[in-house]
C-alpha cells in the first residue's frame, strides 16, 4: 500500500491495482467524485465498471497502456501487470481531467442522477487537471511502475516456491532422521 501511495504522490493522481475480474486489490487517493458520488450511484457505478472493462480489454490486446475518457466525464489510464508472461492485473491511474471541467456537463449530470449541486460540483473542482504535455511522462511512469510491480510479484513467487521447497526438504530430513534413529534403536535393542 505504501508503494502505491508513493506512486500517487509522484504522479499526482489516484491509482489502483485491479485484477482481471474487476476486483480492486489496492487503491490509493481516489477522488471524492468517485468514492462519494459515482461509485455510490448504481447507474454511474455501472459506467465506471464499463470504463474499467474497456481499459482492461485494450490491455489484453498487448498494449503497454490504455487511456480512456469515461462516460462519467473523467479520464483514466491503465497498464498491465505481467508476471511470468501472464497478465495478472492492471495498474490504473485516474480519475483526472485533461482540460478544465465542463461544469455545465457536470451540473446536468448532478441533476440527472439526483446529486446535490454544490457538493457534487465541489468534488468536480477537486479533480486534478493533467495537461496533455505532462501525460506522456505520467504514462511512461505508469508502465514502468506496472513492470516493477510484476517484477516484485515474480520475486515473491520465487521466494515462496523456494521456502516451500526448503520446508519440504527439511521435513524429508526430519523423517529420515527419525527413521534412522528408530532403526538404530531397534538394532541396539535387539
Amino acid at each position: 500500500q505504501e508503494l502505491l501511495d508513493s506512486f500517487c504522490d509522484a504522479v499526482g493522481v489516484a491509482s489502483a491495482v485491479i485484477d482481471l475480474q474487476g476486483d480492486i486489490l489496492l487503491g490509493s487517493r481516489w477522488q471524492r467524485i468517485c468514492t462519494d458520488f459515482h461509485r455510490r450511484n448504481s447507474l454511474m457505478c455501472k459506467k465506471c465498471i464499463e470504463s474499467d472493462t474497456q481499459l482492461a480489454n485494450d490491455l489484453k490486446k498487448g498494449k503497454r497502456f490504455s487511456i480512456y475518457s469515461c462516460k462519467n466525464g473523467l479520464t483514466d489510464a491503465a497498464s498491465p501487470i505481467i508476471i511470468e508472461d501472464r497478465h495478472v492485473a492492471n495498474l490504473f491511474i485516474g480519475q483526472f481531467l485533461l482540460t478544465p471541467p465542463d461544469m455545465e456537463f457536470f451540473r446536468r449530470q448532478a441533476v440527472e442522477y439526483g446529486f446535490s449541486d454544490k457538493p457534487y460540483l465541489d468534488a468536480v473542482a477537486d479533480v486534478p487537471i493533467v495537461p496533455e504535455e505532462r501525460l506522456p511522462a505520467i504514462l511512461d511512469f505508469l508502465t514502468n511502475f506496472a513492470a516493477m510491480i510484476g517484477t516484485m510479484g515474480l520475486k515473491e513467487i520465487k521466494e515462496r516456491k523456494t521456502e516451500a521447497a526448503l520446508r519440504k526438504s527439511e521435513q524429508k530430513f526430519r523423517d529420515l532422521s527419525k527413521a534412522l534413529t528408530l532403526g538404530l534403536t531397534e538394532v541396539y535393542d535387539a
